[in-house]
């Protein structure tokens, strides 16, 4: 079998200079959404992907907010699609990987209020994967939630 190699052609009259942002932090958001679902096998809406791909994503989410947003879907479970993705804080982004999807998904009440695991351990100082275990062995959410983690110690004698 023989490859061809692709060419594209240079200068202004390429697709993706012609919206003139090719080297925007939102070209290169949008860059890196395309790139990550084609090595995850994530879905992407056909209307961001094509020719016109950029220029429908940028009317979508509009401009980044400030060099501080990045790009994220709200849940994790659908594809990356208008109403399912927005410019987030960098903190809220990271904090948003960082966690299991199952802590994200999952929502707790306590107190009159309905919070995810993340969320209910950043207010209580307690790791996500200690209230999740605790409510693995039976334990109340307000016991989860209450009783201060054991800090085991490194050197036992």
């Amino acid at each position: 079998m023989t490859r061809t190699k692709r060419v594209y052609p240079t200068g202004q009259d390429h697709w993706w200079y012609k919206h003139g942002m090719y080297q925007s932090p939102e070209y290169k958001a949008w860059c890196q959404m395309i790139q990550r679902c084609l090595s995850k096998n994530r879905t992407i809406t056909k209307r961001w992907l094509g020719e016109n791909g950029f220029k429908n994503f940028i009317h979508d989410l509009g401009p980044k907010p400030s060099p501080d947003h990045s790009l994220n879907r709200i849940d994790p479970y659908k594809p990356f699609m208008p109403s399912n993705c927005r410019w987030s804080i960098e903190r809220t982004s990271k904090d948003y990987k960082d966690t299991v999807p199952y802590e994200k998904a999952a929502k707790y009440e306590y107190n009159g209020q309905t919070l995810t695991l993340f969320e209910w351990s950043t207010m209580y100082d307690i790791g996500p994967k200690t209230i999740r275990t605790r409510l693995k062995r039976g334990w109340t959410i307000e016991q989860a939630l209450t009783t201060k983690a054991r800090h085991r110690s490194a050197n036992k004698t």
